[in-house]
């Protein structure tokens, strides 16, 4: 054996990997509803390693963090004790939000009775509108490739029929038990005014209430139908509300804050 290769430099062993870093996933994130007075209250909840329960008001609305063993009805007692914070916050955010462009097109999110449907433009045959309830979609089809403001006036028009029933069945309800009653019931085209009532009983009520919440279009047609004992808004009037719509004054702040955050053009 040659002596130089006694003293050749035996390769260094090979580093070994490094252990894989697992990275930790964020808890996945259940979206709910709950009803407190009158407002629908979505908010996302996330369960985790946390003694109390904790609120984040964010772009995305409300985050509520629980403890894994909480029950739902400790969750739900700890958001209405926080209610009013909970509520001002969102309503801050929502004046705040600035309103966009309304694009009347395929896939537009549209808000219908205070949720959001999808705008779905169909292009082959012609057909009457309808709502797809299943893919919660409002479906609009034409014989071809239209503009958009043809698609803006084909929704439209069914929402103002969606309108004038919907509305219809609230005022006869109220209407039966406020003992009052009325002449007619129109479509109002207003931009600054939801409701009015004149002496003879005629009830104009704005179609753009159908974007909101029933709760707030309840609140239009009680402010409506109480017209028709006062003509004014003395603490009679009021009265007369309060006893049938006992959160109309939250209820008059949210309107005012729902038609603030409306994108332009709806």
């Amino acid at each position: 054996m040659k002596l130089s290769s006694l003293f050749r430099r035996r390769p260094e062993p090979s580093p070994a990997p490094a252990p894989e870093v697992q990275r930790l996933q964020e808890p996945a994130l259940l979206v709910r509803q709950m009803t407190i007075g009158e407002r629908v209250l979505e908010y996302r909840l996330q369960r985790s390693q946390r003694a109390s329960i904790g609120f984040l008001i964010n772009q995305q609305g409300l985050r509520v963090s629980a403890p894994l063993r909480a029950s739902m009805a400790s969750i739900e007692a700890a958001i209405i004790s926080k209610q009013r914070w909970i509520f001002s916050k969102l309503d801050l955010r929502a004046a705040a939000k600035p309103s966009q462009d309304f694009v009347w097109q395929d896939g537009a999110q549209l808000p219908y009775l205070g949720k959001t449907i999808t705008l779905r433009v169909h292009i082959g045959k012609a057909m009457p509108a309808f709502l797809d309830v299943v893919e919660n979609c409002l479906v609009l089809s034409f014989a071809r490739e239209t503009a958009s403001e043809k698609i803006q006036q084909r929704a439209q028009t069914w929402l103002q029929a969606q309108a004038e029933h919907e509305f219809m069945q609230r005022l006869q309800t109220f209407a039966r038990k406020m003992s009052v009653t009325y002449l007619n019931l129109t479509l109002s085209q207003a931009r600054t005014q939801w409701g009015s009532c004149t002496v003879q009983g005629n009830i104009r009520l704005n179609w753009r209430l159908i974007y909101f919440h029933p709760g707030l279009i309840d609140y239009v047609v009680v402010h409506e139908l109480a017209h028709r004992i006062e003509m004014n808004h003395s603490p009679r009037f009021w009265a007369l509300v309060e006893a049938q719509y006992p959160y109309y004054k939250q209820a008059r702040e949210q309107l005012k804050i729902a038609s603030r955050s409306l994108p332009n053009g709806l």
